[in-house]
């Protein structure tokens, strides 16, 4: 199973690379611990920016060129994507004594990061409940995000989930 979804993204990673006409450089960073703590930051910053709605750190963090796939196979455009964070239509919830209580903090669950030089790969198992414009997305769901360092900052280029059978 996990082998599939390596084998998945990473040829979803090769027509991203392809789709972007991004090429792969070396790092500026020394090691790929010290890329991975920097997308660490990247990857926290974005999640706080969902949480809080804030606009210009999203317009930092997600490439001009960002493609964003639900686990319904939906894709979204930068714009598109932003237009659903900042105006509510994706609502992260848990289920408290029979009612719906928005999410306060996301948890990273079996979070890892798979460096190849100016581009990161980050996946990670999403067990909380969305609504999308008020219907339930699939749940749980493994995702997977790719960071390309682009102009001396990490950005995300794409970002894709897909349902999974319970563990």
């Amino acid at each position: 199973m996990v082998r599939r979804f390596l084998l998945v993204s990473l040829l979803i990673l090769a027509s991203t690379w392809t789709f972007a006409g991004l090429r792969y450089r070396q790092s500026d960073a020394n090691s790929p611990e010290e890329i991975k703590n920097e997308v660490v930051k990247v990857e926290d910053q974005r999640i706080q920016a969902h949480q809080s709605h804030d606009k210009d750190a999203m317009q930092r963090i997600y490439a001009d060129d960002l493609v964003w796939t639900f686990p319904t196979g939906e894709r979204f455009n930068k714009a598109q994507f932003m237009d659903i964070i900042l105006n509510g239509k994706l609502k992260p919830y848990v289920m408290s004594n029979g009612e719906q209580k928005p999410v306060t903090t996301i948890k990273q669950e079996d979070r890892q990061f798979y460096v190849f030089g100016n581009t990161v790969i980050v996946t990670r198992l999403a067990s909380m409940t969305e609504l999308f414009n008020g219907k339930p997305l699939p749940h749980p769901r493994r995702f997977f995000n790719v960071y390309v360092k682009q102009g001396g900052q990490w950005q995300l280029v794409t970002h894709h989930s897909a349902p999974v059978g319970r563990q």
